[in-house]
C-alpha cells in the first residue's frame, strides 16, 4: 500500500497531537499553521510545514483534515477552494459544530469531497 499522504490544517492540541500521531505511523504528512510558532517542534517530529494554504493543497494529499477554529473556516475554505482538487482530496474537520461547518463547505464549493468528523485526538 502507497504511504498516506494527511494535510492538517492547525497546529494546534488537536492538529498537532493528530500530526504527530499520523507522521508516527508512517503518514506522510504536511501541515500549515496560521503562525509559524509550532514549526520547529511540528518538523522535528517529522511533519513537513508549508507556507502557505495554497502549497498545503498542491501537495496533493488524499486526506486533508481541518483543525482550525471554526471562526477562521470561511476564510480557509475560500483560500483552500483554489488550489484543492476535490477529485483526488478527501476533505474532513475535527470541529464541534457540524451543521455549520457543513453549510460553510458547501458554500465554498468542497461538499462533494466532505466527511465530517468528530474532535477527538490524543
Amino acid at each position: 500500500m502507497a504511504q498516506q499522504k494527511i494535510a492538517i490544517v492547525g497546529l494546534g492540541l488537536i492538529g498537532g497531537s493528530l500530526a504527530r500521531r499520523l507522521a508516527d505511523a508512517g503518514c506522510e504528512v504536511t501541515a500549515w499553521n496560521h503562525n509559524d510558532r509550532p514549526y520547529a517542534t511540528a518538523e522535528a517530529d517529522g511533519i513537513r510545514c508549508m507556507p502557505s494554504l495554497g502549497a498545503l493543497a498542491e501537495a496533493k494529499p488524499d486526506v486533508l483534515v481541518l483543525c482550525n477554529p471554526l471562526k477562521a473556516m470561511p476564510q480557509i475554505l475560500a483560500t483552500l477552494r483554489e488550489s484543492l482538487d476535490p477529485e483526488t482530496t478527501t476533505l474532513t474537520d475535527v470541529g464541534s459544530v457540524k451543521g455549520m461547518v457543513r453549510d460553510q463547505v458547501a458554500a465554498a464549493g468542497l461538499d462533494r469531497c466532505y466527511v465530517g468528523a468528530h474532535p477527538m485526538a490524543g
